[in-house]
């Protein structure tokens, strides 16, 4: 389950009070998921291991381009290399993923019913999409949230 942030560090950090260098460093953690190409890359991933050529065909880009946002993603650690041209997604890479599939789902429903929504909204929603994408029961998901 992800928590919202007010509710998750309430008491530990003032969110008002970021420094000028955690902002920047925020920002740019974000960042690695601000081109369509690296989420796509991050989505097929979470999928299954993948090899270059795979990811190339499926993403429709130049060897020089997948090359440069796989890079990118590996200095994040967001990705890793197993083999020589084979990825896998890493577990930062499966929760940023999952963080802004949360919000974006969060706001779509938001627009699309123009009515505030609950976080328990949101949580059944999200829960349908796990449940969907990684093909899990119910009674697993709960098993993996309270690990």
């Amino acid at each position: 389950m992800i928590m919202l942030i007010s509710d998750t560090f309430k008491d530990d950090y003032d969110v008002g009070q970021i420094s000028v260098t955690q902002a920047k460093n925020i920002a740019s953690f974000y960042g690695s998921i601000s081109q369509p190409i690296r989420l796509k890359i991050l989505g097929y991933l979470s999928d299954k291991v993948s090899k270059f050529q795979e990811l190339r065909i499926k993403t429709n880009v130049e060897r020089t381009a997948l090359s440069h946002h796989l890079d990118y993603l590996k200095r994040r650690k967001l990705i890793k290399k197993i083999t020589h041209g084979t990825y896998n997604i890493t577990n930062d890479g499966i929760n940023l993923l999952n963080i802004a599939i949360y919000f974006y789902m969060r706001s779509e429903l938001k627009r699309s019913n123009n009515k505030t929504i609950s976080c328990e909204d949101i949580e059944i929603e999200q829960k349908e999409y796990f449940l969907r994408k990684y093909k899990r029961s119910p009674k697993e998901l709960d098993l993996l949230q309270h690990k």
